[in-house]
């Protein structure tokens, strides 16, 4: 399910491209809206669905619409929008005029000339960015749906993925693409898809064109934008909103309303209070556990006690506003340099998997070494303790800057992740554990992050699927996108290998980074962060380590790497030592992976020589911690 990541990426693209095309002409884009009825869910008799509603403000009439001279009424959109609230959207060209977007947790509103669409993306429903040629070529396939029943198939259609849209080495999959609603400009497409139609939008129309203004926080028209589907106040955009509907939610736990005894990660989940915007079960699950707290946690337990509320609350903008950083939508919210709208976009999900995913889904969770000790002092690693209760066992501070730990899956009713083994008392959520399959495994299937949609996910190239069909030698034809920095390799062997050696490299690398600002705050409240031992670099290299040209069988050569290597790394750590200047590089060295959810680290050699086994390890004795 989209949550405030996505979302936020997709309002980033828009923006940008808005501000792009205002520096261009001198003005906001124009553009218009067009709807795809054809491929609207209907549902069933006993369960119907609504993809479309559709409200007209006073004094809005169709004779307003000036009409567009490309339109040609489809009798497919026709048929589906008889007697619907958004027939008299599809009978005629819309004018054109001003595009605008803003978001709202997990929503997304964009308006264009007299109407504003606000969607409601459920499980796989996405923005893609294309031309006006690649969105008629799309068109151009329209066929019957992938329904069994031949007479609801003819109703729900499809468009066939136009093969110049399938990358080589990809899915052999039936390609079909659901474009439910499309805002066309002069030269740019931006088309809503859904692979499970199950995205729902409601069209506002209003007598005079949309502007900017309407689209700002706390406008007249801001409340009735998000009426529809009501996802509650942004923590980072709207920070007083959101805080008076949190403290409306603990007032109503604390008074045993609905939801007193509900799960943290339900809570947090559902957001039926409209006090945890954009999250979702992945943010949820996440965020509990860099606060080490249970996700079967009661609500109450959390609004009852005021120091652990306050710290709670506090801990949400500052989780939150990852999301909103640059470093966030440099790394996870760029485009593929591609011609193909559907290409599968590997640096936005190497990158999404590897530093915004801590347990939802993951086998293994990167700990720090401050959250690690708060777990630790709380007992939550010790099976035989029971969480809340005075933990009065000695246990060892974390020598290292980080520890790998196991991931446990608990199904429903808890449905959640966690590291935690200690046993939660009487009145947590709890569920069985199961075995689950890593996120980084799951191949086709389309999981959490900005690339995994189905249409795109489908054009990931796999090296066991794809061997014979790679290009395997010659000189590739240049590619020319005419967009920023260079094109994606062609996908051979060679540069598969590499790409998952350089992924399997991040994930697991040891270099160590100062952690984000949400990071277990708790952890910093409770108790204060221990001094580690001053890192030293390593005396020596590996010679995998150096470039092709150095690994030779010549003692000589192999002598004088090394010692080029050596006075590179004694020279990196006088520099350090010193503190006056900045480390030097040296290219003999490794490249430490930095994590992009994190403040810049302090350059430092990534290759460092553990504490001497000799040192005694430090035993921190029991204090005492607050209920949680």
């Amino acid at each position: 399910m989209s949550e405030d990541p996505e979302v936020k990426i997709w309002w980033h693209r828009l923006k940008r491209w808005l501000e792009y095309e205002f520096k261009r002409t001198g003005k906001n884009p124009l553009a218009h809206l067009l709807l795809f009825p054809r491929t609207f869910a209907e549902g069933t008799a006993q369960k119907p669905y609504t993809t479309a509603s559709a409200t007209t403000l006073p004094g809005y009439a169709s004779t307003l619409e000036q009409g567009n001279p490309h339109f040609v009424l489809n009798q497919y959109d026709l048929a589906r929008s008889k007697n619907k609230p958004w027939e008299y959207l599809v009978k005629q060209g819309l004018s054109p005029g001003p595009m605008h977007v803003t978001v709202r947790g997990k929503c997304l509103s964009i308006a264009a000339g007299y109407h504003c669409v606000t969607f409601n993306f459920g499980l796989e429903a996405n923005v893609v960015q294309m031309t006006q040629d690649d969105l008629q070529l799309i068109l151009a396939g329209d066929s019957p749906g992938p329904n069994p029943n031949k007479g609801k198939a003819n109703r729900l259609r499809s468009f066939k993925m136009p093969e110049r849209f399938i990358e080589p080495g990809s899915s052999d999959s039936n390609r079909m693409v659901n474009i439910f609603a499309a805002f066309i400009s002069e030269n740019t497409v931006f088309a809503i898809c859904d692979f499970a139609r199950l995205v729902r939008m409601h069209i506002i129309s209003s007598p005079n064109m949309w502007t900017e203004e309407d689209m700002e926080i706390n406008s007249p028209q801001w409340n009735l934008i998000w009426s529809k589907y009501p996802d509650g106040p942004d923590c980072i955009r709207e920070p007083d909103a959101w805080s008076v509907n949190l403290d409306k939610w603990r007032t109503s736990v604390n008074v045993k309303q609905s939801g007193y005894l509900s799960s943290m990660v339900d809570t947090m989940a559902s957001n039926t209070n409209l006090a945890f915007g954009g999250f979702g079960r992945h943010l949820a699950n996440d965020f509990l556990f860099l606060q080490a707290i249970h996700p079967g946690t009661p609500a109450y337990v959390i609004c009852s006690d005021d120091q652990l509320f306050l710290r709670f609350k506090q801990a949400i903008p500052l989780y939150m506003k990852t999301w909103m950083s640059d470093s966030f939508f440099a790394t996870c919210g760029g485009l593929t340099n591609s011609h193909n709208p559907f290409a599968f976009n590997t640096t936005s999900n190497n990158h999404y998997t590897s530093a915004h995913i801590r347990v939802f889904r993951r086998k293994l969770a990167r700990v720090p070494a401050d959250l690690y000790d708060l777990y630790s002092s709380l007992g939550l690693f010790d099976p035989d303790h029971v969480i809340g209760e005075p933990y009065d066992r000695p246990w060892v501070k974390l020598q290292s800057t980080f520890k790998w730990m196991p991931v446990s899956y608990h199904a429903k009713p808890l449905d959640a992740y966690t590291i935690i083994t200690a046993q939660p008392p009487d009145g947590y959520s709890t569920g069985p554990r199961k075995e689950f399959v890593d996120i980084t495994e799951t191949g086709y299937q389309t999981a959490i992050g900005p690339a995994q949609y189905r249409e795109s996910l489908s054009n990931m190239h796999k090296f066991s699927k794809s061997e014979k069909k790679l290009h395997t030698g010659g000189r590739p034809r240049k590619v020319r996108t005419y967009q920023r920095g260079r094109p994606r390799d062609p996908p051979t062997k060679k540069n598969l290998t590499r790409e998952h050696k350089s992924l399997v490299k991040k994930m697991f690398s040891s270099s160590s980074s100062a952690p984000p600002e949400h990071l277990h705050i708790f952890s910093r409240l409770i108790m204060n962060k221990s001094s580690q031992p001053p890192s030293s670099p390593a005396s020596s290299i590996s010679s995998s380590k150096l470039p092709k040209f150095l690994r030779t069988n010549s003692s000589s050569t192999r002598d004088r790497a090394k010692s080029i290597a050596d006075s590179s790394t004694s020279s990196l750590a006088s520099t350090s030592s010193e503190g006056s200047s900045k480390p030097r590089k040296s290219r003999f060295l490794p490249r430490p992976s930095a994590d992009v959810s994190s403040p810049p680290p302090v350059e430092e050699p990534s290759a460092v020589i553990p504490p001497p086994e000799t040192e005694p390890s430090i035993i921190v004795e029991p204090v005492t911690i607050p209920r949680l």
